[in-house]
């Protein structure tokens, strides 16, 4: 027998091999780790949100001067505010009326502008 013995190509193999798949199992765990976390995340984020659109409505005169004020609504931040339905009283002016949405592409423009446009 020979105390020197020389690592072959298979010797090699055999450690990479194991150590690859190993690797990759461990990263595919913590993937399957931070799904679950993030699922969990998103039931609380959802029930969060729930709760705070079956609240009671708030006067949005109440609020705003609840911020000119500097103090918080009820002690509630601004986060707390977020997804709250708010009551609104007064007459809607229809002369000021705007309309926000998807619009169509211009057809007025010509070919040169148009091909400016990206997409």
């Amino acid at each position: 027998r020979r105390k020197g013995k020389k690592k072959t190509a298979s010797s090699v193999g055999g450690i990479i091999g194991p150590a690859v798949f190993l690797s990759l199992a461990a990263f595919t765990g913590m993937l399957g780790y931070w799904q679950v976390k993030r699922r969990q995340w998103k039931v609380d984020l959802i029930d969060s949100r729930t709760k705070k659109l079956k609240m009671a409505p708030i006067p949005l005169e109440e609020v705003l001067r609840s911020m000119q004020e500097g103090d918080a609504f009820d002690g509630a931040t601004d986060d707390a505010l977020e997804f709250r339905q708010v009551t609104v009283e007064g007459i809607l002016d229809y002369s000021r009326e705007m309309i926000v949405g998807p619009r169509s592409a211009p057809t007025h423009l010509d070919s040169k502008l148009a091909g400016m446009r990206g997409g």
